[in-house]
């Protein structure tokens, strides 16, 4: 059966609002880029601050604040219309400030000893992630109604563990049943020197190849982990206000400057908490043997000023303006200092010049017309220019485990008897005001691709099928589809095992792309 596509509005549009209800104003042509400033002064946060207080700077000069807002201390988050059974949206479930919290089991590492001749690592961080996951149950059981927390884990692939919530009981449950081991050995990714008594060049030999090793291995944690950081910001990137993530990790195997480049698009506040403590320094140094080689067990590592990874966390919250906590035991306590940072929050943005957009960085400064205050903001940005849509990109958003809220979808999928009996009919709206059209002869143009795929109960697709619409809009079809959405309708023969069906849309100008994903036990 063809697709239908229509440029109009269906009954679940009508019935939820229109889905841009909350979108800021369009701008053709151009990206938006925000951040959020974090306002104190001796007594604590700063509120009541308005928009013609804040002078923003792009590379010394002025820009236009076309987005702002305040998060004020102790709000209650709106709630959201429940959706009918058969109506879906990617829209996350939070709003105002919410809080992502990651449990890194892929890069915090075991230690479970040393092989015979290696050198002992020069720090203990064994238990790390039991030792994080008590304090973060104690976090969960302060947690007030009005907080929004969601709980993710990541090893060799991001696990949701709860999406966003404001329920303890629900909350403490995941948690309980959490297995709190790492899936890196140390020994693997961070290997010691070997120093036996073989002569000739066989330690270096032996050395060399274990550092090849670490090296092919490290490089794929951190794809793992770049990877996952790219679906939560995509996650997160519609919620308004202030988005928070609270990342419980380690042994960080990249930059925080390119953390901060993932992130930074979606506006994400990151707060790197080390889950290993305050950590006490390796005193192993076993006495040689009469040849001067050291036994077995090896010997001390020669001496580090601090552990691996606490440099990247604290470059991670330099460039991010936000707070890394390391060498501390009261990891609850850091928790809960990162949630409320969001009291005084503003979120600022503004839509910088095309031809401005070099791939480089930008440093923005931040200050107030008025007063002497403390205030911490992202040290600036990349001025990247949009990235066309590529297969790759489209595949990692297939088989992420979060929805994708960049394109804003609200879908009605019902079975129907035709043209076979047990079919799934879909229809759609796709959220205008998330595409980015071009104006040519007096009409707006641009393309949006369309996925369906169906998978099985482990995550094979076992059918997909596709289409690009092409839009050419009279400024009297943009201004009413800015209200009402883009609608198509797709009636899908469901492929024996489906156990997932997965809705996709993507931008191909900028890659920005929207998914929605629906369990079939779901669909009556």
């Amino acid at each position: 059966m063809r697709w239908a596509c229509a440029f109009a509005l269906i009954s679940i549009g009508a019935a939820l609002g229109s889905p841009s209800q909350d979108a800021p104003t369009f701008h053709v042509g151009t990206h938006l880029v925000q951040i959020n400033v974090v306002v104190r002064d001796k007594n604590g946060p700063v509120t009541k601050l308005e928009k013609e207080d804040f002078v923003l700077t792009d590379r010394g000069k002025a820009q236009k604040i076309s987005v702002f807002s305040a998060t004020t201390p102790g709000e209650t988050p709106a709630t959201q219309p429940k959706l009918p059974d058969d109506v879906f949206s990617n829209r996350a479930n939070g709003t105002g400030s919410v809080t992502v919290v990651l449990l890194d089991r892929l890069n915090t590492l075991s230690s479970p000893g040393t092989i015979g001749y290696e050198s002992m690592p020069a720090w203990f961080e064994d238990h790390a992630l039991g030792y994080a996951k008590e304090h973060l149950v104690e976090f969960v059981k302060q947690i007030d109604a009005k907080d929004r927390v969601a709980i993710y884990s990541l090893a060799r692939s991001l696990t949701v563990l709860s999406d966003f919530s404001g329920d303890r009981d629900q909350l403490l449950r995941v948690l309980n049943g959490y297995r709190a081991t790492s899936v890196t050995d140390r020994e693997v990714v961070d290997p010691g020197s070997i120093h036996t008594p073989v002569p000739g060049d066989f330690n270096g030999s032996v050395d060399r190849e274990r550092r090849t090793l670490a090296n092919l291995t490290n490089v794929n944690r951190a794809q793992i982990t770049m990877s996952a950081l790219m679906s939560i910001a995509s996650h997160v990137a519609a919620i308004p206000g202030r988005k928070n993530l609270v990342w419980l990790t380690a042994d960080l195997p990249f930059s925080g400057a390119a953390i901060a480049r993932v992130l930074g698009r979606a506006n994400v506040a990151v707060y790197p908490v080390d889950a290993r403590g305050l950590l006490p320094k390796s005193l192993f140094s076993p006495p040689n043997d009469a040849a001067g080689v050291p036994g077995m067990g090896g010997r001390g590592a020669p001496p580090e000023s601090r552990p691996r990874g606490q440099d990247v966390m604290d470059k991670m919250a330099e460039d991010t303006g936000r707070r890394a906590f390391i060498n501390t035991n009261d990891l609850a306590g850091a928790i809960r200092s990162a949630v409320e940072d969001t009291a005084g929050t503003y979120t600022i943005g503004f839509y910088p010049e095309s031809d401005t957009l070099d791939g480089k960085f930008h440093p923005l400064k931040v200050h107030l017309k008025q007063g002497h205050l403390d205030l911490r903001y992202p040290k600036g940005y990349f001025a990247d220019k949009e990235a066309p849509l590529t297969e790759s990109s489209l595949a990692e958003v297939a088989q992420s485990p979060l929805e994708s809220g960049s394109i804003h979808l609200v879908a009605r999928i019902l079975r129907v008897d035709q043209p076979k009996p047990n079919s799934m009919s879909v229809s759609a709206t796709i959220d205008l005001h998330d595409l980015q059209l071009v104006a040519s002869g007096g009409v707006q143009k641009g393309n949006v691709k369309i996925v369906l795929i169906q998978q099985d109960a482990a995550g094979r697709i076992i059918g997909r099928e596709e289409q690009v619409m092409k839009l050419e809009l009279t400024q009297e079809n943009y201004a009413s589809l800015l209200k009402s959405g883009i609608f198509f309708r797709r009636v899908l023969e469901p492929k024996e095992g489906v156990a997932t069906l997965r809705l996709l849309v993507a931008d191909p100008s900028n890659a920005v792309t929207g998914s929605l994903i629906v369990p079939v036990s779901q669909i009556q």
